[in-house]
């Protein structure tokens, strides 16, 4: 992959240039903390879980936000993908 991608307790998503370390983008996902990110094999989307329940999927390339996947009554603590 070209990517390395980390989720915050600040609400935040960051995606980093895998062989340079620099900052391609921040994605402002929760009003809460993240619990888990994770990319897909394609390595094209981020998905995301929160203490707020819900499961976001986002763009690598574009960073915007594809879906957010509810159900769950409580805090989601890890995301495979």
């Amino acid at each position: 992959g070209k990517h390395i991608v980390s989720g915050s307790w600040d609400g935040t998503i960051r995606v980093w240039a895998l062989h340079t370390g620099t900052l391609v983008r921040q994605l402002d996902a929760f009003a809460k903390r993240i619990n888990s990110v994770c990319v897909t094999p394609d390595g094209k989307l981020v998905v995301s879980s929160s203490w707020d329940g819900t499961m976001q999927v986002w763009s690598i390339d574009t960073g915007s936000k594809v879906a957010t996947l509810s159900g769950h009554t409580a805090s989601i603590m890890s995301v495979i993908a």
